[in-house]
């Protein structure tokens, strides 16, 4: 279920509430039982998509983590980024990585400079 529909089901399950707010106690109570069914499935079509966002969200903070990495390979973005040699630099605690893609069929090859004392790519 996509985040459309569930923020529709919520919107439904506000104007049932209301509706159920607004009618009149006189009311025969079958028509109070149906407006509660409604109002019940409303709200776990919205508790889906939630959940179905909450799991998409989270799939897709690891994608930009991982591309804010620099692990993913930028060229296939199926491979991974492999450090194949490391030259130290004239700056204390600088390292030139040489990085790979370890997908066979892709060629990549990068040089990213690491800063130990930092713990990451600058």
């Amino acid at each position: 279920m996509d985040i459309l529909t569930g923020l529709s089901a919520a919107t439904q399950a506000i104007g049932i509430a209301k509706e159920l707010r607004d009618i009149d106690r006189s009311v025969d109570e079958s028509s109070f039982k149906l407006k509660l069914a409604e109002l019940t499935d409303a709200l776990a079509d919205t508790k889906i998509a939630l959940a179905d966002a909450k799991a998409l969200v989270a799939e897709l903070e690891v994608q930009i983590s991982e591309i804010r990495d620099g692990t993913t390979c930028p060229k296939c973005r199926t491979g991974r980024l492999q450090i194949t040699e490391v030259i130290p630099t004239m700056h204390d605690g600088v390292e030139k990585h040489i990085c790979e893609c370890d997908n066979e069929k892709c060629d990549y090859t990068t040089s990213r400079k690491f800063n130990s004392s930092l713990g990451k790519y600058v």
